[in-house]
C-alpha cells in the first residue's frame, strides 16, 4: 500500500505546486495591472505612475479629438510597461467630452529654451530613411508594420500628439521622462537646470523638422476626421464643462495612476476590497 500513499501523496504534491504557481501568476498580473492602486486587499504598483503619462501636460502633448476617443475605446499604445493598460471607464459622450475639456486645460510646461526654428534650406532630408536607417528608431519603435514592438507604435503619433509638444519631446527627451528615460537624444543636448540647448548636428534643426513633418503626414486624414468629429461633439453639447471634467477625473481616482500636478485627490483608494471577491462573487 506504501505505493498508493507515495502517488498520493505525488498527486497532492504536483496539484499545490500548480495551485502555487498560479497563485504567483495572478498577483503579479494584479500587481502589473496595479489593481492595488485603487482596490484594498492586493499590493499597490508605486512605479505604475512613471509608466503611466503625466497628465500635468495634456493639453500642450494630446490632440483633443484622440484623447476624447481614447477614453471611450482605450487602447493600449505603451509595449513597454508589461501588462498595464488604461482600464475602459464605460463613458458617454457628455462624460468622455468633459474630461477632455478638463485635461485640455493641463498645460504644465518644461523648462525649456525658445524652440529652435526650422532652418530655410534647399536641402530635403528623405525623412523615412532617416528614421528607419541613421537614428534606428524602428529598432525599439513599429512604424507601418515594420519594426520592434518594444515600445509605442510610431505610426499614429501624428493622430495622437500635437505637432509642437512632440518637437519639444524630440528636442529634450530627459525633460519629460526624467534621466532614467530610454529614449536618446538625437537632435540636442540640453542643460536640464538651464534649459539651453546645443544641436548635436549643424543640421539638427532640419532634421527634427523632417522627422515631425513625417510623422505628422502618416496619419493627416484620421487626424482631420478625427477634428471634425471632435468639433461635431463640442456644438452638441455645449452645456459639457472642464469644471465638470474635473470631478469625474477626481471620482474615478485617475491620480492612482497618472501625475495631475495641481490637482487633489479624493481618495488614496476607490475600489472595493479584493480580498474577499470570493465571498462576493462566483467564477
Amino acid at each position: 500500500m506504501s505505493w498508493i500513499k507515495n502517488i498520493f501523496f505525488f498527486q497532492l504534491l504536483c496539484w499545490m505546486t500548480a495551485i502555487s504557481a498560479q497563485t504567483s501568476i495572478a498577483d503579479s498580473l494584479l500587481t502589473s495591472l496595479a489593481c492595488g492602486n485603487c482596490h484594498l486587499g492586493v499590493r499597490q504598483n508605486p512605479d505604475i505612475r512613471k509608466m503611466a503619462p503625466d497628465l500635468s501636460h495634456a493639453g500642450l502633448r494630446y490632440r483633443p479629438a484622440y484623447i476624447y476617443t481614447f477614453l471611450q475605446s482605450p487602447k493600449r499604445v505603451r509595449d513597454n510597461i508589461g501588462a498595464a493598460r488604461m482600464p475602459g471607464f464605460h463613458f458617454d459622450e457628455k462624460e468622455a467630452l468633459a474630461v477632455t475639456l478638463f485635461l485640455m486645460e493641463q498645460k504644465k510646461s518644461v523648462n525649456l529654451a525658445v524652440l529652435p526654428k526650422g532652418s530655410v534650406s534647399n536641402v530635403k532630408l528623405e525623412a523615412e530613411r532617416l528614421i528607419e536607417g541613421e537614428l534606428e528608431c524602428t529598432r525599439c519603435h513599429g512604424l507601418n508594420g515594420k519594426g520592434q514592438n518594444s515600445s509605442t507604435d510610431l505610426t499614429d503619433v501624428g493622430m495622437r500628439l500635437n505637432r509642437d509638444w512632440l518637437k519639444q519631446y524630440l528636442v529634450a527627451p530627459r525633460l519629460f521622462d526624467g534621466d532614467d528615460t530610454a529614449m536618446p537624444s538625437y537632435f540636442y543636448q540640453v542643460n536640464a537646470t538651464t534649459g539651453d540647448f546645443k544641436p548635436v548636428t549643424p543640421d539638427a534643426s532640419l532634421r527634427i523638422d523632417a522627422v515631425v513633418d513625417y510623422f505628422m503626414t502618416l496619419t493627416s486624414g484620421e487626424a482631420k476626421d478625427g477634428e471634425k468629429k471632435f468639433s461635431t461633439i463640442r456644438r452638441q453639447y455645449p452645456e459639457v464643462t472642464a469644471e465638470t471634467g474635473r470631478t469625474i477625473v477626481q471620482s474615478q481616482n485617475c491620480q492612482a495612476c497618472h501625475t495631475i500636478d495641481g490637482l487633489e485627490p479624493w481618495f488614496e483608494r476607490n475600489g472595493p476590497d479584493l480580498s474577499i471577491e470570493s465571498q462576493r462573487v462566483r467564477r
